[in-house]
């Protein structure tokens, strides 16, 4: 081996070897001083990554577990109040028990119905109070709880704990359909009129060719969020029948398309068919339709009734040979449209109304009636039409005429307004419906204070033209040229004259008034004269060619007067609507009229009886504008020239918001006002709730034990599902922790260090490293040996 200076091999590949075992070292080191195999991504970058994953996964999984034990400390507490409104209702049944028993007295049972009305109050204050978190749990109040039970998005677990407070405890049953009237074969709206849960429906005209029921239930489904629309006919005979068909009597039904295409006829009976009897025919007719017409016998009335689930017309005629009325209980040419069914996705309540253009016309064409938010249903007023009908209050009522929820309402002593009202209230236990006399109407309330006012007296002669002019404007007269024009009739010319921005008024003195929100000038185009703004006379009976002319500035009004059933009220305060009602309800007990405004922001006038508004005499230039009334139907410019009248209504209102449904003949929409409702005003609901139960008499105390059971089943369901989750919490941590230390268990084969193999790395490291530097100092030596050949 030859011997070298310039290149220590023997040096650099120890220095080599040395370097290496160093980084051995490093690594050893601090592999065994973190822990972990992987604390770079330099270590094993796809071992980062998933790692990484893992940790996510793990955090997440750990998080969730929180998250299901805050959830199953939510539904203890919940639970825990249920528990003690469950002992609660059982006290409360005892004493309805005992209270129900006879040996009592009506002390003895108000003794008792203390200390229950006492337990309805605690039964309240749990339900308002019990929290979790700062958020009611029992108030109705928390909706659906979402808990995240995963560590992934959308891993959730869903529950809800209904209300329990003592105005839904004791309730029944419940479904979320809304069904309607017939719908009106010519039933045409724009676009807006109709609203369902305030979502605006699109114009349609069943009138038409090419549009039918099949388009409305599209343009539902369409453009109404959580609510599906379908069809369906239910006809009921008009009267009873045999069903008796001899061997050559027929009669047909014929079935409507929603969707456009034509109609199909079934005929039901003919040579060789009989029938003897009503259930007969309807097992005839069920085989000859084949489904298309489902037929049945109403168990109320024992007639005919005809239905379909499409909503096809139904119709029954071409009565054939010896087939009567008296058999099929229809009269040939009987036909019904069909009606419209709404079903809510979610179980929340369906509202139905008109929107900002409709009407109530549009809505009963549509087979609804809208109905307030507080279960609130008028009548017809008065010589109004109502299905048909005109309306008569002296009408009385006869047997079925009038049907709420299911109870028919006594047709005696109905022949007034208030027998009516009386019958109904006589069964609001049954019904949960409450009737009244109701007159009130809402009016927009924009108010106008600045308003001229001129004030003519005496007679107006027009010759030759009859006319003369208001504010630039020509009014032609309609009296005789030559003749004495009455402020009455003036009034009328002057009204009718369009865009003259003028009201003419004729107080109880016959005086003529002209109202307007600007300067009012009255010539008659030729000579100028001035005349007094309080009497003025043009023309007179002296000279009968004579014409002038009255003007009178701008003013502000403050005060004026109206008169509302007759009763002047003078005096009233136009500075704001808010002092306008403190004037009018100040004369509340003498009208019989109170004045509000409603949560529209618009003006009602509401009382027990039919309402009159006009002008008073000493308006003072104030218009029904001015007051800041906009009524419907009055001329002028919707000022109040003429009186109007608001008539009084048959008002129903539900407890508790709680179903309505109404059923009238045609005799018993002329009597009452009111229109078949066929329709809930949100769902059905059965029962009566604990925050009506009494039981200081018998019977209340008898109807009190039914409404503490429903309630104890609504509990024990709510505490049933409470449990069911409860339970599937606790799962679901167990599989949430078991999942968890897996992961963590994989993550640690992928990152943590082995110690006892990075111990041995960590040895033989130093080992090397020892060995290393002892052969470089040798190499390093090696070029030494040169200089021994030098000597």
């Amino acid at each position: 081996m030859a011997l070298v200076v310039n290149s220590n091999i023997s040096s650099l590949n120890a220095q080599r070897q040395l370097n290496s075992s160093s980084m051995d070292l490093e690594r050893a080191s601090e592999r065994l001083a973190s822990g972990k195999r992987i604390n770079s991504a330099a270590d094993d970058a796809a071992g980062l990554a998933i790692s990484n994953r893992q940790t996510s996964q793990i955090r997440g999984l750990n998080q969730a577990i929180r998250n299901a034990n805050d959830g199953a400390s939510l539904i203890q507490t919940a639970e825990g109040a249920l528990e003690e409104s469950t002992n609660i209702l059982q006290r409360m049944r005892e004493l309805s028990i005992q209270s129900a028993n006879g040996i009592y007295s009506d002390a003895d049972r108000a003794t008792l119905d203390a200390e229950v009305q006492q337990l309805v109050a605690e039964l309240d204050r749990i339900s308002e109070t019990t929290s979790f978190n700062g958020q009611k749990v029992l108030d109705g109040s928390l909706g659906s709880v979402d808990l995240q039970v995963g560590s992934e998005a959308n891993q959730i677990i869903s529950f809800s704990i209904a209300e329990t407070s003592t105005k839904t405890l004791g309730l029944g049953s419940t479904t979320s359909d809304l069904s309607g009237d017939n719908i009106s074969a010519t039933f045409s709206i724009d676009d807006g009129d109709i609203e369902i849960n305030g979502q605006g429906l699109s114009a349609i005209d069943l009138s038409q060719a090419d549009e039918n029921l099949d388009d409305l239930i599209a343009d539902i489904n369409n453009n109404v969020d959580g609510v599906s629309a379908s069809a369906y006919n239910v006809f009921e005979g008009t009267g009873a029948a045999d069903g008796v068909l001899a061997s050559t009597d027929s009669f047909d039904i014929v079935v409507g398309s929603i969707d456009g295409s034509a109609a199909t006829t079934f005929t039901i009976g003919g040579t060789g068919v009989t029938t003897s009897s009503l259930d007969e025919m309807v097992a005839l007719i069920n085989e000859k339709t084949g489904g298309a017409v489902t037929a049945s016998i109403a168990e109320d009335s024992g007639r005919l009734v005809l239905s379909n689930d499409t909503g096809g017309t139904i119709t029954v005629n071409n009565f054939q040979n010896g087939a009567t009325a008296a058999n099929v209980g229809f009269t040939s040419g009987d036909s019904q449209t069909g009606s419209l069914a709404l079903t809510s996705d979610d179980g929340s309540a369906i509202t139905v109304t008109k929107g900002a253009n409709g009407t109530d016309t549009d809505l009963e064409g549509f087979g609804f009636q809208e109905i307030a938010a507080a279960g609130e249903v008028k009548g017809g007023a008065n010589g109004t039409t109502v299905d048909g009908q005109t309306v008569d209050f002296t009408t009385a009522l006869t047997a079925n005429d009038l049907v709420i929820n299911g109870v028919a309402i006594d047709a005696s002593n109905t022949d007034t307004l208030q027998g009516k009202v009386a019958n109904i209230n006589a069964v609001t236990d049954e019904t949960n419906v409450v009737a009244s006399i109701d007159a009130s109407e809402s009016y927009g309330a924009d108010l106008t204070q600045q308003v001229n006012e001129l004030t003519l007296t005496g007679t107006l002669n027009v010759v030759a033209t009859n006319t003369f002019d208001i504010n630039g404007i020509t009014v032609t007269v309609g009296a005789t040229a030559g003749a004495t024009a009455t402020a009455s009739e003036l009034a009328a010319d002057i009204n009718g004259t369009a865009n003259i921005g003028v009201t003419a008024y004729v107080d109880d003195d016959d005086q003529l008034h002209l109202y307007g929100t600007g300067p009012i000038e009255v010539t008659d185009g030729t000579v100028a004269g001035a005349l007094s703004t309080q009497f003025i006379d043009i023309g007179g009976n002296a000279v009968a060619d004579d014409t002038a002319e009255a003007s009178v500035a701008a003013t502000t009004v403050t005060t004026g007067s109206i008169k509302i059933n007759g009763t002047e009220i003078t005096g009233i305060d136009l500075s704001s609507v808010d002092a306008m009602l403190t004037d009018i309800n100040a004369q509340t007990v003498t009208t019989g009229v109170t004045a509000a405004i409603d949560e529209n922001g618009e003006l009602e006038f509401s009382g027990t009886s039919s309402i009159t508004l006009e002008l008073g005499n000493t308006l003072g230039g104030a218009t029904a504008t001015a007051l800041g009334i906009s009524f419907p139907g009055a001329s002028a410019g919707d000022n109040l020239v003429d009186p109007i009248t608001i008539g009084a209504t048959l008002k129903l209102d539900t407890i508790g918001g709680q179903s309505l449904s109404v059923e009238t003949t045609a005799n018993g929409a002329a009597s009452t006002g009111l229109r078949s409702l066929n329709t809930d005003l949100s769902a059905t609901v059965t029962g009566s709730a604990i925050s009506n139960i009494s039981v200081a008499t018998v019977s209340g105390a008898q109807n009190a034990i039914a409404s503490i059971d429903q309630a104890l089943e609504t509990i024990n369901d709510t505490r049933s599902q409470l449990g069911a989750i409860s339970n599937r919490l606790d799962f679901t941590v167990s599989n949430l922790s078991n999942v968890s230390e897996n992961t963590a268990a994989a993550r640690s084969r992928v990152v943590d260090a082995d110690f006892a193999s990075e111990t041995a790395e960590l040895s033989r490291a130093q080992v090397l490293q020892q060995a290393s530097q002892a052969m470089l100092a040798q190499a390093n030596a090696r070029p030494q040996q040169v200089l021994s050949l030098l000597q």
